[in-house]
């Protein structure tokens, strides 16, 4: 690719940055396309900038609601991420997390959760260990779980969402609260009613704890 090529593909994707910035959905597109135009016509492409247009093309079309050709897009990043990254490479298992979100956008919960699966299963042999992306795979497989009735699965992928994130986050804050209601309406769905009051009780006293926190720091700004 000459250095003219490579330099107005970026400045086309630096501008549908902008517009994303602004939620200008449609220049945005345009000018992400531009971008990803001026690299298929030139006369050596950059596959690594290819997969990233795409996948930025179907972030708009899912902000759009244009499930479909998200879904499109999202592919065609991922052929592309098979043929130059290796098999647990963090794109991949990112093109997968978007493919599975463009599915549960459309209801299309098995689809979704067959791509969610490929994700952890690439996340799971990455080293080091991204916790968050983990902890934040198994929250979202079980939440899906969850809509299509199957609760001791969607049980087991909370329970690890939780082990991972106690790994990286203070036990205090906010996202556990959340974390041990979604474990309560679980147990309460395999009616285990004493595990479910007993996860309440602690996503009751962590939402707690973090609301006196918020109000200290509020109280701080206002003086």
């Amino acid at each position: 690719m000459s250095p003219n090529a490579f330099e107005l593909s970026s400045l086309y994707a630096s501008i549908g940055a902008m517009y994303l910035r602004l939620d200008t959905y449609e220049k945005c597109h345009e000018y992400y396309q531009k971008a990803l135009d001026s690299q298929l016509d030139s006369n050596n492409p950059d596959l690594n900038c290819i997969s990233s247009h795409t996948n930025n093309i179907g972030i708009i079309f899912l902000k759009q609601g244009k499930h479909s050709d998200a879904i499109s897009s999202f592919q065609r990043t991922l052929k592309i991420l098979q043929q130059i990254t290796e098999p647990h490479d963090t794109e991949l298992a990112l093109a997968y997390d978007h493919i599975g979100d463009a599915y549960l956008s459309q209801f299309k919960y098995e689809e979704a959760l067959n791509n969610y699966n490929k994700s952890l299963e690439i996340q799971e042999h990455i080293l080091p260990r991204n916790l968050s992306a983990l902890s934040s795979v198994n929250d979202t497989l079980g939440n899906v779980y969850l809509k299509l009735g199957r609760s001791r699965e969607a049980l087991m992928n909370c329970k690890r969402s939780l082990e991972y994130q106690k790994e990286y986050m203070l036990v205090a804050h906010s996202s556990f609260a959340v974390l041990y209601n979604n474990i309560d309406l679980m147990y309460y769905r395999e009616e285990q009613y004493l595990e479910a009051l007993e996860n309440y009780c602690k996503s009751l006293e962590i939402a707690s704890i973090s609301l006196r926190q918020k109000s200290f720091i509020n109280c701080y700004s206002t003086i």
